[in-house]
C-alpha cells in the first residue's frame, strides 16, 4: 500500500479552503489557483477540453 504525499493533505486542504463549493475544476480555476496559463494548466495536469480534473487529483499532482 502507497504512502500519501508529505504535502498532500496540506494541498488539498488548501484547495478545499479556494473552491468551498467546487470538487471539479475547469483550466480556468486551476490557472487561478496557480497563476498559470489555462493552456499551461491543461498541458501540465491533463485537464481535455469541457471536462475538469478533481480536487484530490490536483492536490496529488502539485504535492508531488
Amino acid at each position: 500500500m502507497s504512502r500519501e504525499k508529505e504535502n498532500y493533505r496540506d494541498e488539498l486542504e488548501q484547495l478545499l479552503a479556494f473552491f468551498p463549493d467546487k470538487r471539479v475544476l475547469f483550466a480556468s480555476d486551476v490557472a487561478r489557483y496557480t497563476g498559470r496559463d489555462p493552456r499551461w494548466c491543461k498541458r501540465m495536469y491533463g485537464i481535455q477540453p469541457g471536462q475538469g480534473i478533481t480536487v484530490v487529483a490536483l492536490a496529488k499532482m502539485l504535492s508531488s
